[in-house]
């Protein structure tokens, strides 16, 4: 009876789990080795080349640009027709002007094209006094002002001059604060 039971108890043994320090396929912090392959792509994309940083500063410029023309003509409506929302439209007004005037800088300092006039119609019908087209117009303003988020969150990591990393971080935090703004006017 003697060897049944110990070789029971070695089966047991061997049918549970390895401890994670035994286990050679477990990696700590990671839920395993082939699903955490997405966590490592942001450390191992290479740095934007120069090209590609233009590129990114141009889109923003257009980006904020168009969102500067659409907030400040929705700021202009919203003084008389929508007092609730003059002071958060004001914010971002201002704040895109800042954007603009940081990526201007950024151009320049990158010999970059001095391009970023807003789109032909960026602001549209905004000052026609329309909901419909003010609704529509603060809806681009949010699409505009998530893109740049998204867009720098993306290359942020990927920037190897850290002034240039510093100055977009403050676009960033500038679009983040828009963002806010926008979805709470969209609230009101």
């Amino acid at each position: 009876m003697g060897t049944g039971s110990q070789d029971r108890d070695a089966r047991r043994a061997r049918t549970q789990p390895a401890a994670m320090d035994e286990d050679p396929n477990v990696s700590d912090g990671y839920a395993s080795p082939p699903c955490f392959m997405h966590e490592l792509a942001e450390w191992q994309s290479p740095d934007l080349s120069a090209d590609e940083v233009r590129a990114l500063v141009a889109a923003l410029r257009q980006l904020t640009a168009a969102g500067a023309a659409r907030s400040g003509a929705m700021y202009r409506q919203a003084i008389d027709a929508r007092p609730e929302m003059r002071s958060q439209l004001h914010d971002v007004a201002r704040d895109s002007a800042r954007c603009c005037a940081t990526l201007a800088t950024i151009a320049a300092r990158l010999g970059a094209p001095a391009e970023g006039a807003a789109p032909e119609d960026a602001v549209g019908d905004i000052g026609t006094g329309d909901d419909a087209a003010f609704a529509g117009g603060l809806s681009r303003l949010r699409r505009d002002c998530g893109d740049a988020v998204h867009r720098l969150r993306e290359s942020l990591p990927r920037l190897a001059d850290d002034d240039l990393r510093s100055d977009l971080q403050a676009v960033l935090d500038l679009q983040l604060a828009n963002l806010a703004r926008c979805e709470a006017a969209a609230a009101a």
